[in-house]
């Protein structure tokens, strides 16, 4: 069942991208939100102009990006969905 169930099921996990920023990027991003800071009232939050710098990186020809989800320092809800995924995978539903 595990494998039929796979295939006749999407989940987020088929198409979650797990992204590291490098420093420069970090920079790169600093340095325009600052430059919103230097206007009276910047026009957008930070997480939304974060979301779209992510997204004009990301944006490959043709590909569309339906949701962005911000998430930090999340490393063991990564491991708890990733054993539960292995758990699902071979079949060992006592261990969810």
């Amino acid at each position: 069942m595990g494998q039929q169930y796979d295939e006749l099921n999407l989940t987020a996990s088929d198409y979650t991208l797990y992204l590291n920023l490098l420093p420069k990027h970090v920079s790169e991003f600093e340095e325009m939100y600052a430059q919103q800071l230097g206007q009276e009232q910047p026009q957008h939050p930070r997480g939304l102009l974060f979301k779209r710098y992510i997204e004009a990186k990301l944006k490959i020809q043709g590909a569309n990006i339906a949701r962005i989800d911000l998430v930090f320092d999340n490393a063991k809800m990564i491991n708890l969905l990733e054993a539960r995924g292995n758990a699902i995978k071979t079949e060992k539903y006592s261990a969810i």
